[in-house]
């Protein structure tokens, strides 16, 4: 595990995420998201935990897609990388207007309007620097 290894969870239909990753690796993090390789001939959670075993962090994106009935439910994996990493190196990036499960609440969640994932940039730049030298 490499603490400058972010994993990048997304519903797969927003394109938020790829803003999310191209603003970490410019800043010198290695980033790995679900559909970075084929996943044929694997189970989700096989995939799911090659990335964890090696990642450092897990930053989430919440969109409101995730709401929809049909979403890949990116929910589900929060849980999951809680449950490898630990809290603390979970990040939820979420939208306005998008509600998490209560018993998700201790996770650090930075809020974004519509689709200005940017704005939150700075602050999880920030935070996984400081996390990243204890």
């Amino acid at each position: 595990m490499r603490d400058s290894k972010v994993f990048i969870g997304h519903d797969g239909q927003s394109h938020t995420w790829r803003a999310v990753k191209d603003y970490l690796e410019k800043k010198g993090f290695e980033v790995d998201e679900f559909e970075r390789t084929s996943v044929a001939g694997k189970q989700i959670k096989d995939r799911l935990e090659e990335m964890m075993e090696d990642a450092g962090w897990a930053v989430m994106i919440v969109t409101a897609r995730d709401m929809e009935p049909s979403s890949t439910n990116v929910i589900h994996e929060i849980g999951f990388a809680q449950g490898r990493l630990g809290w603390e190196k979970v990040i939820i990036l979420l939208q306005e207007g998008c509600t998490v499960p209560s018993n998700l609440n201790g996770t650090v969640r930075l809020p974004f309007k519509d689709e200005n994932i940017k704005s939150v940039f700075s602050d999880l730049e920030k935070k996984l620097r400081v996390e990243e030298h204890h």
